[in-house]
């Protein structure tokens, strides 16, 4: 009996013992989860709202709308027009394969460049697999939209230059901001992804076209799919702005160097606004505005007539016949002629043991200033080039604008070369000789001018002696007649 006692005592002992630990676990653990929650619901209770917030309410940026290009008169040249846009939220989405293999049977898009980019991406922004698809395949995503969790269907605003490559260097085009351009206080702003203008309009005014982009809270589903807007703050569009340039003078411009290469500009003389401005052969911006393919870009830089030059204010030309109009001023100004002196020209001009012939073989005869320049007499303008000296017509030649940049604001335009004997000895290393003078005096020789300025010199002959900074902006009607409130000023011919 004694044996049977103790052993029942060893038994309970041992099982008070157990009975003891697992109470004291239980207690802890109760003890553990006590803490826990006093600490979720009290301490972290802010931060927990928000994040149960942030799952059921999302802030999405909306666009921003850019600013329309006109022409003078009010012809819409350059908008925007709706694009839609296939993007993906990949929190939302539980298997992207799946999903993918589900949306590659609506609409086409590089599966490879998605899976390697989309994971790039910060939490719950969009990621855009398809732009500007058509109306037909948007319809179909919009059907099976219960069915796509993270899918959703965007309508954005995309660049639309009506008349395509119509003034496509002086509007320029747009395409999507580099890392490099990030980086810099003008764009601080902005967000990889934005487009941007990259030239001649579109960048010169680009903070001006650019509107402020708003916000909207949307309440989504646990799939990601919209319920409903909570609020709105809407985008801000950029603003309007009318163009120099006349449509109809343009497209005329156009047609006429049409399969040529070459740059037409057309002035108005009273205030120096750019009526039409070509260089050609030309490009469409509307292929850059979802990022220019490799293909395109490609045919553009390697083809030889160098269609993304401007060659109306990068192209740099001898002026030709023209230039003696720059001679003449200048005899004038310096008294070595009048408008009745006269200078025989027999077909030839001889200096030393050359001739120099003029374009008409058998000459023009006796001629006075007006009736050589009215023909372009050759010789008589050798006979004056000589009696002026290189440097004189240089002097008249950039008091006529030449031989520096007209301010143009538009990119990289060229300053062009008018010689003197100076400049030759310092980039030639060589003395100026008289036979260059007669070259000079015709327009030809080391003379380089871009389309642009010898526009403006004609302007000035117009104008009656006034050069104006070429702008390439609508001046408004009742501010022709004051040059030089315009920023003209005289270059002291009449």
């Amino acid at each position: 009996m004694d044996y049977i006692y103790h052993g029942e005592e060893s038994f309970f002992r041992g099982l008070r013992s157990r009975v003891f630990w697992i109470t004291f676990f239980v207690f802890i653990a109760f003890i553990t989860i006590v803490i826990r929650l006093w600490y979720l619901q009290v301490l972290q209770a802010d931060n927990l709202k928000k994040w149960a917030e942030n799952n059921r309410l999302r802030q999405v940026t909306l666009s921003d709308f850019r600013g329309r290009l006109y022409d003078r008169n009010g012809v819409e040249l350059v908008s925007s027009r709706a694009s839609y846009n296939v993007a993906l939220i990949r929190e939302d989405i539980p298997d992207l394969d799946a999903m993918l293999a589900q949306l590659s049977g609506l609409i086409t898009f590089d599966w490879e460049k998605v899976k390697k980019e989309i994971i790039l991406i910060p939490p719950f922004v969009p990621y855009i697999i398809a732009h500007d698809i058509d109306r037909n395949s948007a319809a179909r995503i919009e059907e099976r939209r219960y069915e796509l969790a993270g899918v959703s269907l965007k309508v954005l605003p995309i660049r639309d230059y009506r008349y395509g490559s119509l003034g496509s260097h002086f509007i320029g085009y747009l395409s999507e901001i580099s890392r490099e351009e990030m980086v810099l206080e003008a764009f601080k702003n902005y967000r990889q992804g934005d487009i941007i203008g990259k030239y001649g309009v579109e960048k010169i005014f680009e903070p001006v076209l650019h509107g402020k982009r708003g916000k909207k809270i949307v309440e989504v589903d646990a799939a990601g799919r919209e319920l409903g807007v909570v609020s709105s703050l809407y985008s801000v569009p950029g603003k309007d702005i009318f163009l120099s340039i006349e449509k109809n003078t343009q497209v005329a411009a156009e047609k006429a160097i049409e399969g040529k290469r070459g740059a037409i500009v057309a002035i108005k003389p009273s205030t120096g606004e750019i009526l039409a401005m070509v260089s050609a052969p030309g490009f469409n911006p509307n292929k850059f505005t979802l990022g220019v393919e490799w293909k395109y870009w490609n045919r553009l830089v390697s083809d030889e007539s160098h269609p993304l030059n401007n060659r109306a204010i990068q192209g740099l030309y001898p002026p030709g016949s023209v230039y003696k109009i720059i001679v003449a001023a200048a005899g004038l100004d310096e008294g070595v002629i009048d408008e009745n002196s006269i200078i025989n020209c027999p077909g030839y001009y001889r200096l030393g043991r050359k001739r120099y012939r003029c374009w008409r073989k058998w000459g023009h005869g006796k001629m006075n200033l007006e009736t050589a320049i009215a023909q372009s007499c050759d010789v008589f303008f050798y006979q004056l080039g000589l009696k002026l000296g290189v440097d004189r017509i240089a002097d008249m030649a950039e008091r006529f604008g030449l031989n520096t940049a007209s301010g143009i604001n538009l990119e990289h335009e060229k300053s062009g070369l008018i010689p003197t004997m100076a400049w030759k000895e310092k980039y030639r290393h060589e003395k100026w000789i008289a036979g260059e003078t007669l070259s000079v005096a015709i327009g030809q020789g080391f003379n380089l001018v871009t389309p642009l300025q010898m526009a403006r010199v004609i302007s000035i002959v117009a104008n009656g002696g006034w050069i104006m900074t070429p702008r390439i902006t609508r001046v408004p009607d009742d501010a022709d007649a004051d040059m030089e409130a315009l920023g003209g000023h005289s270059i002291g011919i009449s």
